[in-house]
């Protein structure tokens, strides 16, 4: 089952409770991801030509999110996991966390 959350302008936010990771897109990203309490480790997928990438990056360092980044360049191995995660897109920046997937920074990516 899946629930779609439209807020203001921003995209739909899609929510699973069952059904695989969430995928998340829009400009709110970064205040759910602020709102989360989670143990599960935050990964960041990235290409360095991507500057969508560079800019979550220099975000979640300048407000001190702990993350594991994974190049995509360096580790061509995981594209096939973020096709997975974004239902075939080969987009950048993918972040995860336990069962949510944020698939763009600030809407786009």
């Amino acid at each position: 089952m899946v629930e779609r959350v439209a807020r203001g302008t921003d995209p739909v936010v899609e929510l699973s409770a069952r059904e695989g990771p969430h995928l998340c897109r829009g400009p709110r990203v970064a205040a759910i991801m602020a709102s989360m309490v989670t143990t599960h480790p935050l990964i960041v997928y990235t290409r360095p030509d991507c500057s969508y990438s560079d800019a979550l990056l220099h975000d979640l360092d300048k407000d001190g999110v702990a993350y594991e980044q994974i190049d995509l360049e360096a580790h061509p191995d995981q594209i096939p996991e973020v096709e997975r995660l974004t239902g075939g897109e080969r987009i950048t920046p993918v972040m995860v966390e336990g069962g949510l997937v944020i698939v763009g920074y600030h809407g786009v990516g």
